[in-house]
């Protein structure tokens, strides 16, 4: 893999990772286990999303981290 390739991966995440997203209450949530794949990571999503009665909603792009983000809200 070249260097420009490694570091948009490392940028984008990989699975398995913790998936994560950006709320609009300014509060980063992400997966208290590793996800295997993007159908997973989806489904994770949404129930978060349900489990807050959808009073929260997405901003930007979901994304996979090895590690959970600093500060985060483990779900």
């Amino acid at each position: 893999m070249n260097r420009k390739a490694n570091i948009k991966q490392q940028k984008r995440g990989v699975y398995p990772g913790h998936q994560c997203f950006n709320a609009d209450d300014d509060r980063t949530y992400y997966s208290r286990k590793k996800v295997n794949g993007h159908s997973e990571g989806n489904k994770w999503i949404k129930n978060v999303l349900k489990k807050y009665n959808y009073t929260i909603k997405v901003v930007g792009k979901p994304f996979v981290q090895n590690r959970p983000p600093v500060g985060g809200v483990p779900e």
